[in-house]
């Protein structure tokens, strides 16, 4: 690579050899072909580095990283699509617009001529989920409920006997039982919902007394999620109900989300299942995922929405 301006041109065939010079009209510029490279690409923040090099010294041209996935794809150009000659650049993705897709390769073109282009396998592909609303759940303490209104209850005990108790207890705590799945009764401590294949044989004889999945409930030492362990603050509960067994929406996976302005990156875990995520999802296309609050209110409306964010695994 470089510049040229005159040729040596030798004679070899007489002795001493001739050598003459000859001054080129106009210099002649050599260069290496153009090259764009991936420097780094993070999912956490968006950003993406890429190097540009090679070409002639005036070379210059736009760059852009277009991020592809099995049927979606998104372009974003350095600068707003500036001229620009080799050097080190950066760019962010506008992560929000990645519809659900695993994203697993990035095209990397610096338009100049000709052209430096590059396809980047990503190490750990971006899987994005979309746009997905977070509600909040909780368990609900039956000390904080207010109104008399008080509801018939079954309750089997904690010895595993499937014994139920017939009693009653604040209807409007009973009915943030059923939908958050556990709470904490003044008489009868920690309660949680039924699963589908507990207590089958007593809850079939109880019927006829008019149990049923809203008003039964069991004993238990400690609330667990549906991947049967404690819930902590700020885990999640998804639909479908999460696997147990490492496949799919599996207990113990994270789900990454990111505020709608393109800003944040904040991790949490799969413990429990939520039935109504399967729907309601609002203003969110994509999804609605239930974040536990260890707040101990009685109505619904003691929180509201964490809001709409971009979500990825």
């Amino acid at each position: 690579a470089g510049t040229y301006t005159s040729l040596d041109v030798s004679y070899a065939v007489v002795d001493p050899p001739l050598t003459t010079t000859y001054t080129l009209p106009t210099a002649w510029q050599v260069s290496d072909p153009p090259v764009i490279e991936l420097v780094s690409a993070d999912k956490t923040t968006g950003y993406v580095s890429v190097r540009t090099k090679g070409g002639l010294s005036t070379d210059r041209g736009t760059i852009s990283v277009t991020i592809k996935g099995s049927s979606n794809q998104l372009t974003t150009y350095v600068a707003s699509q500036a001229l620009l000659y080799a050097g080190d650049y950066t760019l962010q993705i506008n992560r929000p617009n990645l519809r659900p897709d695993d994203y697993g390769f990035m095209d990397l073109r610096w338009n100049v001529s000709p052209a430096a282009t590059a396809s980047v396998p990503l190490a750990v592909p971006w899987r994005s989920m979309g746009i997905i609303r977070y509600s909040q759940y909780n368990t609900p303490y039956e000390a904080q409920c207010t109104g008399a209104d008080v509801l018939r209850v079954f309750i089997i005990d904690n010895n595993q006997s499937c014994k139920p108790i017939i009693a009653t207890m604040n209807r409007g705590f009973a009915n943030q039982v059923g939908l958050n799945g556990s709470g904490v009764s003044v008489v009868f401590g920690k309660i949680q919902t039924l699963g589908y294949y507990q207590c089958r044989d007593i809850r079939d004889k109880i019927k006829t007394l008019g149990a049923d999945s809203s008003n039964t409930f069991q004993q238990v030492k400690t609330i667990n999620g549906a991947c049967l362990r404690p819930i902590d603050d700020g885990n999640l509960a998804i639909y479908p109900n999460p696997r147990l067994d490492g496949s799919g929406g599996s207990c113990g996976d994270n789900r990454y989300r990111t505020a709608l302005d393109n800003g944040g990156y904040t991790g949490a875990v799969i413990a429990d299942e939520c039935p109504s995520c399967g729907s309601d999802f609002r203003t969110a296309p994509d999804g609605h995922i239930d974040v536990y609050n260890p707040n101990q209110a009685c109505s619904p409306r003691a929180f509201s929405d964490l809001g709409n964010f971009w979500t990825s695994k």
